[in-house]
């Protein structure tokens, strides 16, 4: 049985990840005219349900260039042969993936490059493969890495198996059909693609599954020859198959205990202890992702991250875990999918979801994550990233669903207050700048990536924006360690940039920061959407101290700009013998649509325009 649903969910899989290294310019160098493939659904030898694969690509040369392709295969896939025509000295490479120097030997890859010299050449692959486990085949990537003048996808699906065909971001150029054999009892889905732009990486572009189209194969259950096997049909069945890999784990509860009461030994409160030990994990294991192959399901052993001193989120969770524990902790493993994929536990139809893993704390009647990949959070705080996202948490032969907490942009508010003065024809000032969640973050691993040296000298730069003639004196940073939840710099700040005298008048720009002056975006060249990285809360409070005998002869215009995603106020107001000016920036939803470009260019000239607006003081 097929069922046919169109989702929202946004979905990718290990093992079908959109690697960046094919996106290519819009330029047409290189397309692909043809495109045939076949995956049918079949039982082998052992009555073990399989994924036969076969296809053929025919690239064509619009420009002499190089097309460059690989596939990925592991313990549960295989393949079978491949061959390229057309173009002489060319043979498949196979080998382990590697990432820092680091191989994983569970995730391989086949890979080759197509040299074109000659325009109109063309070159032909065929390549066959075998998928053992159909659980790691469930996403279907609909944009080629390369302008598609026709493809055709067809998937074939025995009555014996119940299957359910989820479709997203589908154009009037993809058409699904379904072909029925009622002699053999199966039905074939086709899938025609004809005129597919290709998939653009940009900077900043959001993941695939924002609006590339793509299909997600999802089984259900089957009945063959072993017996009828529940895949995805509930959430249990989810939670039991995500659950499996964590029995492969072989955790020396000896040596891990030893090492957690080594960490906490001077610890007095339960809160210090669990900050300890998610400090240590952040801050002494080197965090590298991975996402092919058994590694992309089972957790390293916590005794083998600690003497490797890097893992990925799995066996960095599993080893925060297992310390935790150690010391009497209700600590749990959690999956969630991050929420840049665009995707999230669907309770009702059950995908496999979650391309990264936490861990979870029950205590004082409350549920904590942590994720130690991150290595500036504090107890206590979420990161962006897994915000509003749903937690699939184990609990033995049972699981718990969780609503992570979402927080506003104020969350990550970005500060600033100077208290101004004019001393030797110079804006003078006294200034405190604090970060807070995401722009924390930011602002950490800037910092702590640099030489004390380099830090002062870098730091002042940052904060006076890089304007020759300005300096930067005196600066005093806290909270750059990680278990505290906000860094504040505070500094001395003489500006000649911003102030010009001439006879009884004074000409100050008060707003040296200007910020989101130069974030219009290039609608001609721009092909995709545009994530910004965070949700962003930009607040800046300037105080001058007018000088004795002067008068405010004239103010910048106010300014509020109020759009769905975004926001921006500035205010300027006098009080006595100061000016006062308060602005704020809202980025809400950080991701803008190429229909939101044009308001967006607008509302940052109309930005522009007001910095360069000017305080006007006349002696009196």
């Amino acid at each position: 049985m097929i069922k046919f649903i169109t989702i929202v969910l946004l979905y990718i899989l290990p093992g079908g990840l959109i690697s960046s290294s094919f996106a290519q310019d819009s330029d047409k160098k290189i397309v692909i005219s043809g495109k045939e493939e076949i995956y049918a659904y079949e039982l082998d030898k052992s009555g073990d349900v399989q994924i036969r694969a076969e296809y053929m690509i025919n690239y064509e040369c619009i420009k002499p260039s190089t097309a460059s392709f690989v596939e990925y295969y592991d313990n549960d896939s295989e393949i079978k042969h491949v061959k390229i025509k057309g173009i002489k000295g060319v043979s498949p490479q196979y080998g382990m993936y590697k990432q820092e120097n680091i191989f994983f030997s569970d995730d391989k890859a086949c890979y080759f490059d197509i040299p074109f010299v000659r325009k109109a050449s063309e070159a032909i692959v065929t390549l066959s493969k075998i998928y053992k486990d159909i659980r790691k085949f469930v996403f279907l990537p609909l944009a080629e890495p390369y302008y598609t003048n026709s493809r055709t996808i067809r998937i074939v699906f025995p009555d014996w198996i119940s299957i359910d065909l989820l479709s997203q971001n589908l154009s009037e150029n993809i058409i699904i059909s379904s072909v029925r054999d009622e002699a053999k009892k199966m039905t074939t889905t086709i899938i025609n693609i004809t005129n597919q732009p290709e998939y653009i990486i940009e900077e900043n572009t959001p993941h695939y599954m924002h609006s590339q189209p793509y299909i997600m194969i999802i089984p259900r259950e089957s009945s063959g020859k072993n017996g009828n096997i529940r895949y995805f049909k509930t959430i249990d069945d989810l939670y039991q198959w995500s659950k499996a890999p964590l029995l492969l784990t072989d955790n020396n509860l000896s040596l891990i205990k030893e090492k957690a009461s080594e960490l906490t030994a001077s610890c007095t409160s339960d809160e210090e202890k669990v900050t300890k030990l998610c400090k240590w994990v952040q801050q002494n294991i080197r965090y590298i992702a991975f996402a092919n192959g058994i590694s992309a399901f089972k957790p390293d052993n916590a005794q083998d991250i600690i003497a490797k001193k890097y893992g990925d989120c799995k066996g960095m969770s599993n080893l925060l875990k297992s310390l935790l524990l150690a010391e009497g902790f209700d600590a749990r493993l959690a999956w969630v999918a991050t929420a840049d994929t665009e995707r999230n536990l669907d309770i009702t139809n059950p995908t496999p979801f979650a391309n990264h893993m936490i861990c979870a704390l029950y205590g004082n009647d409350s549920l904590y994550y942590f994720d130690p990949t991150i290595k500036s959070l504090v107890f206590g705080e979420i990161p962006e990233q897994l915000q509003g996202q749903m937690a699939l948490i184990e609990d033995g032969e049972n699981y718990i669903v969780s609503q992570i907490p979402q927080y506003s942009a104020d969350h990550n508010r970005d500060s600033l207050f100077i208290r101004y003065s004019i001393i030797d024809n110079k804006l003078a000032g006294k200034a405190s700048r604090s970060f807070k969640g995401e722009s924390k973050h930011h602002i950490s691993y800037w910092m702590n990536s640099m030489t004390e040296t380099e830090k002062i000298s870098a730091t002042a730069e940052f904060l006076k924006s890089g304007i020759i003639g300005d300096s930067i004196f005196n600066i005093e940073t806290k909270g750059l360690e990680p278990s505290l939840p906000e860094i504040i710099l505070k500094y001395g700040i003489n500006r000649k940039s911003n102030i010009n005298i001439f006879g009884n008048q004074i000409y100050i720009n008060l707003d040296d920061m200007k910020d989101y002056q130069n974030a219009k975006i290039d609608i001609k060249k721009r092909k995709t959407a545009l994530k910004h990285p965070y949700k962003d809360y930009t607040v800046r409070v300037l105080e001058f101290l007018i000088p004795d005998g002067y008068d405010v002869d004239q103010l910048p215009s106010n300014m509020d700009i109020r759009r769905q995603k975004y926001s921006f106020s500035i205010v300027y107001t006098k009080e006595k013998d100061k000016i006062i000016s308060h602005k704020k920036i809202f980025i809400s939803d950080p991701v803008f649509e190429k229909t939101d470009f044009e308001q967006w260019n607008s509302d940052i000239d109309a930005l522009r325009k007001g910095y360069g607006e000017l305080i006007v003081l006349r002696k009196e």
